[in-house]
């Protein structure tokens, strides 16, 4: 008999946090997993984060500089939200093209 966690998506109630970079934060102790919804409406489901990673983000003075140092680099994720474009909402900027060089 399959496990039904692996069927179905887990639903993980967040909770707001006080951050320039973070909104919201998660977690479920049965499947380790850490849910982050960023300022820019993004949400991001990061796998096998234990708890006291967890609780050391929420002790954290920088909570973003926390994720970004601890987290992000070090756990598998996925991307769920996209930023919404509501207006006065900042516009990713395009790579510009790149000319080649003129030799000779």
């Amino acid at each position: 008999m399959r496990n039904i966690m692996m069927i179905q998506p887990a639903i993980i109630l967040r909770y707001p946090v006080q951050s320039s970079l973070l909104s919201a934060v998660g977690y479920c102790p049965v499947t380790c997993i850490f849910d982050v919804e960023l300022r820019d409406g993004s949400l991001y489901r990061y796998y096998g984060v234990p708890a006291h990673i967890c609780w050391n983000l929420l002790c954290a003075d920088s909570k973003g500089r926390y994720f970004n140092q601890h987290i992000k680099p070090a756990f598998r994720y996925q991307r769920f939200g996209l930023p919404s474009r509501s207006v006065g909402a900042r516009q990713p900027r395009r790579p510009s093209p790149r000319r080649r060089r003129r030799t000779g």
